[in-house]
Parts: C-alpha cells; sequence; structure tokens
C-alpha cells in the first residue's frame, strides 16, 4: 500500500506530465524532472535528492541518466534565488560544469553543452 507522500508524488507528477509535458528520472535517493525540446536542448525544472545522500554524487548520477536516455545537445536549468539556501545549488551545478548565461532578480539561468565522443 501507499504512504500519502507517494499517492501525493504521483499526482504531482500526473499534473507536471498533463499540464507541462515534463517528464521524470527517479531513484531511491530522488528525481529529476524536466522538458525535452525538438531541437536537442532540454529544461531541468526540478533536480532533489534525499538530504542525507546530498553531496555523494546522486545528482550526478541523475544527471548521466537524462543524458544517457535523452542524448541532448544543451541543458539549461535555474536556480530560485527565493528558495531555502539557493547558494548551495548553485555551487553544485557549476561544480557539475554549467555556466552562467542569465542572472534576474529571482533567479539565476545557467546551460551546459554536451559533446559526445565521435
Amino acid at each position: 500500500m501507499r504512504s500519502k507522500g507517494e499517492i501525493r508524488m504521483s499526482l504531482q507528477k500526473l499534473y507536471q506530465q498533463e499540464k507541462y509535458d515534463r517528464k521524470y528520472i527517479e531513484n531511491i535517493y530522488g528525481y529529476i524532472c524536466y522538458t525535452s525540446y525538438p531541437d536537442g536542448s532540454l529544461y531541468i525544472n526540478e533536480l532533489f535528492i534525499t538530504e542525507k545522500k546530498r553531496n555523494d554524487g546522486k545528482g550526478t548520477a541523475l544527471e548521466k541518466r537524462l543524458i544517457k536516455e535523452e542524448k541532448p545537445s544543451v541543458i539549461f536549468c535555474d536556480v530560485d534565488l527565493t528558495t531555502d539556501r539557493p547558494e548551495d545549488a548553485l555551487q553544485a551545478i557549476l561544480s557539475a560544469d554549467y555556466k552562467i548565461v542569465e542572472a534576474m532578480a529571482h533567479k539565476i539561468i545557467l546551460k551546459k553543452d554536451i559533446y559526445y565522443a565521435k
């Protein structure tokens, strides 16, 4: 039997998929919610890793899985500056080779070009 938290997440995922055509990649430690586009780009809307597993490579593993499954040419994401401790998210994203492309009052948009060996 599912817990109330699992039911809520399932409904949230259904809403995101129906309303925004967002996809999910999950494991037991967290998930990536993203949108892929016909031009080969994708936007990571959310990346969540459970608190005890942060800084343990779990987010990087999800990103690698995302790249393997979707084969994007570029990935965009953002850091919401209105959240608790946005500096932590920004530092983690910058350490994963993302570059800042735009800074606004409430968020920073970042980009990572993906290169594939030929």
